[in-house]
């Protein structure tokens, strides 16, 4: 099944060559109830904060409070309670590793109480320690936990790692305890298209879509995957009805840019361009660069499809400065060079494509190894070793550290997660892995 654009961008971000800098775009934060927002073009699946279902204090916390704390945890150093309430308030006043040292001893202190660790996750999610993180979480629901956000988050990391078959158990375990939230459904929908399930995912997202028609995502990636299954008319549709609900949705203009180019119909082509200007307007106004170059390519699309090969050439030039490796810009601009007289440059460009098509392959490849040989080590360096080179060491750390789980002496293992916990700035953690023999 070709995957549609939008997911191709999320789930396939190695579009880069030798030398090329990694792709490295925004995410954005949402929090549950509603379906958590993602951003179209970032490297990895979005990450919305892990709620802590701590009481509200009446006011924040103060320097006193958190003195106050500081003085019951002198008291009883190993209560939980005080090593919680201390972490708690170190947190809140800004004195971060006292907190986290804090949370750690109350963790080891009651390992099966709960609050710990969900504040640990959180806090490994805000620092982007995803290997940390996946730990906290497993171990929540080892505790059976009652929160729906710990296995949604779960979810999450593994659908970005594409470890599909860890899912239906966490699946399983959050549909009983909140059957009817849109967050669960979401994520069972991208987790069945995922699996080859695409009907079985549009009709849940078109549920959803029915419920929450002013949701971005849900109608984001009900759209893609109409599109990959060839669906045009109805992808369409849907897109225009979002953009009813909002019309200065900057993704949603391209998104509509793109499907009215898959269905050629010419009477449609110059509100593609329209809508790709517009697009373009707002993205640099509101300064964001995870659209700019779509922005521009978009455009180019349209002027090429209208035969305006000159103004293709230019906003297919403005792309590719952007983000030289974007879908496939540095073909269309140099084709259109080759066209122009200027074969040198031209088939440069087109061989720079050429270059990374391949590796995109190639790291799509890799990631469909994980999915089908999840405890076969060497498929786990493998891609720990594409994610090196992306620039995404949170995941890197976390594949190097399941290939040493499926094989703990590995050599290239200990010494590739040393490597990557340097590049994270976890100095103290690859000095140990050093000592190992890494």
């Amino acid at each position: 099944m070709k995957k549609p654009m939008g997911v191709l961008i999320i789930t396939l971000p190695a579009l880069f060559s030798s030398g090329c800098t990694p792709i490295g775009l925004s995410s954005k934060h949402a929090s549950s109830p509603e379906v958590a927002r993602i951003s179209s073009k970032e490297l990895q699946t979005f990450k919305p904060p892990l709620p802590v279902r701590t009481p509200e204090a009446p006011a924040p916390p103060t320097l006193q409070d958190f003195h106050k704390a500081y003085q019951q945890l002198q008291q009883h150093p190993k209560d939980p309670t005080a090593l919680m309430r201390y972490g708690e308030m170190a947190l809140a006043v800004g004195k971060v590793a006292e907190g986290v040292r804090a949370l750690l001893k109350a963790a080891r202190v009651a390992p099966h109480a709960q609050a710990p660790f969900v504040l640990l996750a959180r806090l490994y999610q805000d620092a982007g320690y995803t290997d940390l993180e996946i730990e906290a979480l497993r171990h929540l629901v080892s505790l059976k936990a009652k929160d729906p956000n710990v296995y949604l988050r779960l979810m999450e990391i593994y659908l970005e790692l594409h470890w599909l078959e860890l899912i239906p158990p966490i699946l399983q375990t959050v549909k009983r305890l909140t059957p009817h939230n849109p967050n669960v459904s979401f994520l069972e929908a991208r987790y069945l298209f995922e699996t080859g399930h695409t009907q079985k995912a549009i009709r849940i997202l078109q549920h959803l879509f029915a419920q929450h028609p002013q949701d971005e995502d849900i109608a984001f990636y009900l759209t893609s995957y109409l599109t990959a299954a060839e669906q045009l008319p109805e992808a369409e549709q849907t897109i225009r009805v979002a953009l009813q609900h909002s019309p200065t949705s900057a993704r949603l203009q391209l998104l509509l840019a793109y499907t009215l180019e898959r269905i050629g119909d010419p009477k449609s082509f110059p509100e593609a361009l329209a809508l790709s200007k517009n697009a373009l307007q707002t993205v640099l106004a509101q300064k964001r660069s995870d659209l700019v170059a779509e922005a521009y390519y978009r455009e180019g699309k349209a002027y090429l499809l209208m035969g305006q090969t000159q103004d293709a050439l230019t906003a297919f030039q403005q792309s590719y400065q952007t983000n030289p490796a974007f879908e496939d810009v540095a073909f269309q601009l140099g084709r259109l060079k080759v066209r122009e007289g200027d074969r040198a440059g031209g088939t440069k460009l087109i061989h720079f494509y050429e270059t990374i098509k391949n590796n995109s392959i190639s790291y799509g490849t890799a990631r469909d190894l994980v999915n089908s040989h999840f405890a076969d080590p060497v498929s786990h360096l493998r891609m720990a070793k594409w994610y090196m080179r992306l620039g995404i060491y949170n995941d890197a750390v976390v594949e190097y550290k399941e290939a040493l789980r499926l094989r703990p002496s590995d050599k290239r293992a200990l010494e590739g997660l040393k490597g990557a916990l340097l590049a994270m700035g976890r100095r103290t953690e690859a000095h140990q892995i050093a000592l190992r023999g890494g």
